[in-house]
């Protein structure tokens, strides 16, 4: 019995600072988050340009490349750019207007599906 609560007191002393440790250091990759991220309120207006690719030599022949454009004023004034080969997408926020354009290209399956049905006259042509 005695060896028990030896065991029992000693895990405690072993675990206890560690969970408040734990907590702590929660706490700290929050604040670091914070502080580290570029859209909040008080970062200075930049423009950033980045260009995606695949990290794997096996990926390079996928066609997964793009890039991603950002124009920062603040929280409610950006701008941001996606491309890709098969996709392309702006959008704008200004204070409370938000626009969005977005592109996708056609796969040609599609796009023979779509033309197929576009050549049959509705009834209205008839």
């Amino acid at each position: 019995m005695a060896r028990k609560w030896w065991a029992i007191v000693f895990a405690a002393t072993l675990i206890g600072p560690t969970l408040g440790h734990a907590e702590n250091l929660v706490k700290e990759v929050k604040k670091a988050v914070e502080r580290s991220t570029l859209d909040q309120a008080g970062t200075k207006p930049f423009h950033l340009k980045a260009t995606l690719a695949p990290s794997f030599d096996r990926d390079n022949a996928s066609g997964l490349t793009g890039e991603v454009e950002i124009w920062w004023a603040s929280p409610t004034k950006w701008t941001r750019e996606l491309r890709a080969p098969d996709f392309h997408e702006i959008e704008i926020v200004d204070g409370v207007k938000d626009w969005q354009k977005k592109r996708r290209r056609l796969s040609p399956r599609v796009a023979a599906r779509d033309s197929c049905r576009t050549d049959q006259p509705s009834a209205a042509d008839q």
